[in-house]
């Protein structure tokens, strides 16, 4: 349970992160209060928002240490999912893509317009 609990939150990071603009909006607004309307926006990083990989490790590390879990072989796990996150972000483009393409044949087949 543990093991799927990380992958489900891995999972989440990796939406908000990479498949969203939720980063890109949160820094204008940071922007906006330092710097006011009137200032140009420059792009920039906050370390480790903004980062599905350095996200999913922290978030991780913290939920099995909080869980009483933390060992080696969960660390391991948590790396592991830290490294993969570029997988699984092209999985969930890999199974929108499919189910875009699905619900387009229904329509053809269907001859709805």
């Amino acid at each position: 349970m543990l093991y799927l609990n990380l992958f489900i939150i891995s999972c989440i990071l990796v939406i908000i992160t990479d498949l969203t603009d939720f980063f890109q909006n949160i820094k204008k607004l940071i922007w906006g209060w330092v710097f006011g309307k009137g200032k140009v926006y420059k792009d920039f990083s906050i370390k480790p928002l903004g980062c599905s990989l350095c996200e999913t490790f922290w978030c991780g590390l913290i939920y099995i240490l909080v869980m009483g879990q933390f060992s080696i072989m969960n660390i391991g796990f948590v790396v592991l999912l830290s490294y993969l996150t570029p997988v699984i972000r092209n999985g969930f483009i890999l199974i929108q893509d499919f189910l875009l393409r699905f619900i387009e044949w229904w329509y053809n087949i269907l001859h709805i317009q």
